[in-house]
């Protein structure tokens, strides 16, 4: 048998096993498990083992593609089994409709576009609250009028899902707006379910076809860079009325920023966030030959990106832009590739011909507009990169830092350790609350939650109060150590009501003192705390929001269990997942009551890192802490994602 008929035998048996795979996933409309994922990935990898397999498997795709109208490779059929979005933006977004005749530069009169819209947590106290005079709390909420709304953008092929955590961590004490631009994310063209995968956001079909109409009528003239950001500028000022704004960009989302800056009212914009800049030139500089080459051709750049995805999350599409480390990444890597099948090619050809880069003066005119950008006494721009960059690699950060201090600016520049291109998804927490504490050294802004507190109290008289106060006060603090009903092994967690400042006994000086082993405190609510954080001197604490009443996504589950890892990391927990008698270290998990959301994410890790059977995790759990976990779609959920 030749080289070629054995590989092609052992293709055979692989597509039978990934077509078994893939019946079951659309059969059962669920996710993939690290075992199958890591066993699905294995026979990806193989397919990179050397150029000549590489090459015969690229081959087999394009005749797929070409000749049999097969646009996806079977495993990539699975990854769509993946939602492309997440729980935060299919609670808050909405398909929206702009009016565009008074915008000159674009060719069309409107446009539908995803958009996200998450209003400060204290209009929220507000509308929920039935005990307060609404004549004596209308001064304080006129302040928040006052706040600046907070803008994130996104890059080329991106999508708002990529900042959950940050738009998380900024819904604690802000209003902030974000938008999938024209083509991407849930702004796309949607043929069907097989080709173009799962979204948590439900849209209409109506809908889909009002987005699909207005990215059609677009000609390649409006994808240029300067007609974007007079969309952007236009929706911008549509959301922001007569407050300033803070912008934030990723990658070519960081030069939509830099343009947009420049085009708003001197002193709109009180600060500007840059993560994962471009190069910015003092002219602008031709664009690489292949790119150039491939945007003329539709299909030459399908060709390109086929072989390009080889290898599944192996494959260069997603190493270029996750930190590749070890195998621990590789729900992050999935996230990515799932990210990537998102982008049209064709769409991709539009924003690359038409991409225009800042230059370096256009870049010192629009800092120059930054509020009191000379004020040494505190920074307004922050530029932020990983250190293994390999899109823009940091000296590009490097460089506009220079540059900003040779014009007398006063820039603040991070370096992330072990991160690609892909800071929020590499490392989430850590980038999203270094953003969040930049933000509220200007304090004078009040985006931080000490204000917010400070007038939850002036609007309801205690800062501390909490929903359901007497039902609260009826449950149990903190649960028994949750152990397996079977084996007894005992877990590093611990499930918690939330705490209350003002409460005499579940308080943060109690806590620390009636649970020595407690080394952190993991808040998955989605409220404003009620309890001082800043309160701890041992236990470390992490705000990791989730939506009330759903169940946890994919992605809040997999951010979960990383950060119990984190976390556990330092306290040397043994590789199978147990911890040591000898130290026995405790994590606290609490949302409100810590019941449902808290079970939930605390049953997954038991199943995918301690192996726990479903059954034992959700027994265990409920015999930590009765009644258990109260809803039953919630552990429903459970038997649905792990039974099989």
């Amino acid at each position: 048998m030749s080289d070629y008929q054995q590989l092609s035998s052992e293709l055979q048996d692989e597509e039978d096993i990934v077509d078994s795979s893939t019946r079951y996933l659309n059969d059962k409309n669920t996710t993939i498990s690290l075992k199958n994922l890591t066993f699905l990935q294995s026979l990806e990898t193989v397919k990179i083992i050397n150029f000549k397999t590489k090459f015969y498997n690229y081959l087999l795709l394009l005749y797929k593609r070409f000749f049999q109208n097969e646009l996806l490779s079977d495993f990539e059929k699975i990854v769509l089994a993946e939602p492309n979005d997440c729980s935060l933006v299919s609670k808050y977004s909405k398909i929206e409709k702009f009016d565009l005749s008074k915008v000159p530069a674009l060719s069309i009169n409107d446009i539908y576009l995803s958009t996200l819209s998450i209003p400060h947590p204290l209009r929220v106290h507000v509308d929920r609250s039935t005990n307060i005079n609404r004549e004596q709390v209308l001064e304080n909420l006129q302040k928040l009028n006052d706040l600046p709304l907070v803008i994130v953008l996104h890059g080329l092929g991106g999508q708002m899902s990529q900042f959950e955590q940050l738009l998380a961590l900024f819904s604690q004490c802000s209003d902030i707006f974000s938008l999938d631009l024209p083509g991407f994310g849930n702004s796309r063209k949607r043929g069907n379910l097989k080709e173009d995968g799962q979204s948590l956001t439900k849209i209409t079909k109506e809908d889909q076809q009002k987005i699909a109409d207005s990215i059609k009528k677009m000609n390649w003239d409006d994808f240029k860079t300067d007609n974007l950001v007079d969309l952007l500028i236009h929706i911008i000022n549509i959301k922001r009325g007569k407050r300033n704004v803070i912008l934030i960009g990723h990658s070519m989302g960081s030069h939509l920023a830099i343009k947009i800056l420049n085009k708003l009212p001197k002193n709109t914009v009180e600060s500007l966030i840059l993560l994962s800049p471009p190069k910015i030139g003092e002219k602008i500089g031709k664009k690489p030959f292949i790119l150039r080459l491939l945007s003329w051709s539709s299909r030459a750049f399908d060709c390109w990106r086929t072989w390009d995805r080889i290898g599944g999350l192996d494959s260069k599409s997603v190493n270029r832009q996750i930190y590749n480390c070890d195998i621990s990444n590789i729900f992050k890597k999935l996230k990515q590739f799932r990210w990537n099948l998102d982008i049209k090619s064709n769409i991709l050809m539009r924003y690359i011909y038409g991409f225009k880069g800042v230059i370096q003066q256009e870049l010192i005119e629009s800092i120059s507009k930054v509020n009191d950008v000379k004020n040494k006494s505190f920074s307004k721009i922050l530029i932020v990169c990983g250190e293994n960059d390999l899109v823009t690699p940091f000296k590009i950060s490097l460089d506009i830092v220079k540059l900003l201090q040779k014009n007398d600016f006063n820039p603040t520049l991070e370096k992330i350790s072990s991160c690609g291109h892909g800071l929020l998804l590499d490392k989430p927490e850590i980038i999203s609350g270094l953003i969040l504490n930049f933000v509220e050294e200007l304090n004078y802004l009040n985006i931080n939650l000490p204000w917010c507190l400070k007038v939850k109290a002036l609007i309801s008289g205690d800062k501390w109060g909490l929903k359901n106060e007497l039902k609260w006060q009826r449950i149990v603090s903190v649960s028994k150590q949750i152990t397996n009903p079977t084996t007894l092994e005992k877990s590093p967690l611990v499930a918690m009501k939330a705490l209350r400042e003002s409460d005499p006994i579940h308080n943060p000086q109690n806590l620390e003192k009636d649970y020595p082993n407690l080394i952190a405190i993991v808040d998955i609510s989605s409220d404003l705390p009620s309890y001082n954080p800043g309160n701890f001197r041992r236990i470390k604490y992490h705000k990791m929001p989730t939506v009330s009443k759903v169940i946890p996504d994919s992605t809040n589950i997999r951010n979960f269990i990383n950060l119990i890892q984190e976390i556990l990391k330092k306290d040397n927990l043994n590789a199978d997942g147990s911890i040591k008698v000898k130290d026995n270290p405790l994590i606290a998990v609490h949302c409100h009551y810590g019941f449902n959301r808290t079970g939930f994410l605390i049953c997954c890790y038991l199943i995918e890192i301690m192996g726990w059977p479903v059954e034992d995790a959700i027994r265990g759990f409920k015999e930590s802490r009765e009644p258990g976990i109260k809803h039953p779609h919630f552990i429903d959920g459970l038997y649905i994602r792990y039974e099989k």
